[in-house]
């Protein structure tokens, strides 16, 4: 049997076989679903970089898709409606972005940096793996997951 409490700071607790369950955990539940929802379909229209392939314009996307999604989910002082226009508004202006870095390379030299040499004939540019914040032992870390395990 459910009954509703109306509580002094204007909740409503609903009971539920004896169990008080605050109305908004069913908010929460119901925006976490549609949270997830969205973001499976935003993930599949924007494709699946892994994390080591992440350009600049991939993670400022996904730090920002992430924040909106959360707030989506927690905040429940913010208009559900709000929040998924400003995610579609985001994925729209990804997509685009991404659509047109593939068509220019000026676009992608900005969206998604310049690619760097590391090793040039058998030589290791110390000077590039330095600029890339990398270190020797990353380096030939990443060489060994390739199945290269002589640089020259």
């Amino acid at each position: 049997m459910e009954t509703g409490i109306l509580e002094s700071n204007g909740m409503m607790k609903n009971t539920i076989g004896g169990v008080q369950m605050d109305s908004q955990i069913f908010e929460i539940v119901l925006r976490s679903i549609l949270a997830f929802s969205i973001m499976m379909i935003i993930a599949r229209i924007l494709g699946k970089p892994t994390i080591s392939q992440l350009t600049y314009h991939d993670f400022v996307v996904t730090i920002t898709l992430g924040a909106l999604t959360a707030n989506l989910t927690f905040n429940t002082q913010m208009k559900v409606w709000n929040v998924i226009t400003a995610l579609l508004t985001f994925t729209v202006i990804a997509y685009v972005l991404m659509y047109l870095a593939m068509k220019s390379r000026r676009i992608r030299k900005w969206v998604a940096g310049e690619p760097t040499v590391l090793i040039e004939n058998g030589k290791i540019l110390e000077g590039n793996i330095q600029k890339q914040k990398l270190t020797l032992d990353t380096l030939i870390q990443e060489l060994r997951e390739k199945n290269i395990f002589d640089v020259s």
